[in-house]
């Protein structure tokens, strides 16, 4: 993964204010969609940020039946 850019910036900021959230819970707060369909779209696009940051060692999950919940690498970010 390249230079991180300001979406990546808020899903880590968003993900270090909440541990423990999901990309539904990132999509609502960062987009604030106005409906279903919009927050699917939004939760989609954001699906892709999400692995890759996984990917980069940047955000690590657990999962909770069928839902990851994410976390930082504090080795790897810092605010």
């Amino acid at each position: 993964m390249g230079l991180l850019d300001d979406l990546d910036i808020s899903i880590l900021a968003f993900i270090a204010d909440f541990p423990n959230s999901t990309v539904t819970d990132c999509a609502k707060t960062i987009f604030e969609p106005e409906n279903t369909e919009d927050l699917q779209k939004k939760d989609s696009f954001l699906r892709h940020r999400f692995k890759a940051l996984h990917e980069a060692n940047y955000l690590n999950f657990e999962t909770e039946g069928s839902k990851k919940k994410y976390q930082i690498i504090k080795e790897k970010v810092s605010f």
